[in-house]
């Protein structure tokens, strides 16, 4: 088995009586929120999340902020290019999650675990 394989089988499940077995169930959530050109909620605080994933799924750029401070395009923790990525730092996963686009179209793709 080659190492895809077995990390796949590792993390996506396996029949009972394996390492798999043993790894704790991960919850995901999948949400969608629309683009604005206003301060935006994209996740509440949430102390027991273990994980964020956030694409920007519009052509204009996405300035996501970690906390409850008001983000704007002076007033920033991350900048996502239109079709970007972004993994959420460890320390900021519990953390309210904010954003604020630089044109109204598309939405930002999180995932929370």
């Amino acid at each position: 088995m080659n190492i895809k394989a077995w990390l796949h089988k590792l993390f996506c499940g396996e029949p009972s009586g394996t390492l798999a077995a043993l790894a704790p169930a991960i919850t995901t959530v999948r949400t969608s929120v629309t683009a604005a050109i206003a301060d935006t909620v994209l996740l509440g605080v949430d102390m027991n999340r273990g994980g964020v994933t956030v694409f920007n799924d519009s052509t204009a750029v996405c300035y996501v902020g970690y906390g409850s401070d008001a983000v704007s395009t002076t007033n920033y923790s991350d900048q996502l290019a239109a079709g970007a990525y972004l993994v959420v730092p460890d320390r900021f996963t519990s953390c309210a999650l904010h954003g604020y686009w630089a044109a109204v179209n598309g939405a930002a793709r999180i995932t929370a675990a």
